[in-house]
């Protein structure tokens, strides 16, 4: 992790403790006055020519955000 806390590496580990997949930043810029990983691949361990590549090509800081919209029921039944 760097300094300003954005994520470049992420190893998930299955219930053995065997690395299964990896979630790497390979891309960043500067988004909303921060630093955004704006490209992240999660590949398999075993898999070298299969991923998914996340892409971001927007993000907003400093919203409001009801309390509303983080509760069980509403996260089961999203309304738009």
């Amino acid at each position: 992790m760097r300094d300003d806390y954005v994520l470049l590496e992420h190893a998930f580990y299955d219930q053995q403790g065997v690395l299964v997949k990896k979630l790497t930043t390979q891309e960043l810029k500067p988004m909303g006055g921060k630093i955004v990983a704006t490209r992240q691949r999660m590949q398999r361990v075993d898999k070298d020519r299969e991923w998914t590549d996340v892409i971001t090509r927007e993000a907003d800081f400093g919203i409001n955000i009801p309390a509303s919209m983080f509760t069980l029921t509403n996260l089961r039944n999203p309304r738009e």
